[in-house]
């Protein structure tokens, strides 16, 4: 299945609920998919990423659109595209900052305030800049739990 087919699916899906919470997932799969698009995938990569899809789409399809089905099917994709496709989470470093910062006050005597924005900050500029040269999606889970 292409991303072009996938997207027609998709909101072939959006038409058949009524659901708020589905049309929500539903929404981040039309996210995802069109940040996907704007990456800069090789044959392999997509012919990867086709089958995924596939058994993806087939699995919702089988489940008559159950919003638990569509938020695991979605949420086994962005797992599959961080592992198999070597994409990353857009603010991967900012988190990793953040945690890193507040630990610097265990070993010097900055307040935990200053520590945790130093470390937010280092980790915003590294989110700035590998945001830019790797391939990074913007699209997560957090606002639909």
């Amino acid at each position: 299945m292409s991303l072009e087919e996938a997207q027609l699916t998709i909101n072939s899906y959006r038409v058949l609920t009524t659901d708020r919470k589905s049309l929500k997932l539903l929404d981040k799969w039309n996210e995802l998919l069109i940040e996907v698009k704007n990456l800069d995938l090789n044959q392999n990569e997509l012919d990867i990423l086709n089958q995924e899809l596939e058994v993806q789409f087939c699995r919702i399809n089988d489940s008559n659109i159950n919003r638990k089905v569509i938020k695991e099917s979605l949420k086994s994709t962005l797992l599959f595209m961080q592992n198999m496709l070597r994409i990353k989470d857009s603010y991967q470093y900012t988190t990793i900052g953040c945690f890193a910062g507040l630990l610097i006050p265990l070993i010097s005597n900055i307040s935990i305030i200053f520590g945790f924005l130093i470390g937010m900050g280092i980790g915003f500029i590294l989110d700035n800049y590998f945001n830019n040269t790797q391939r990074n999606i913007k699209t997560n889970l957090h606002d639909t739990w």
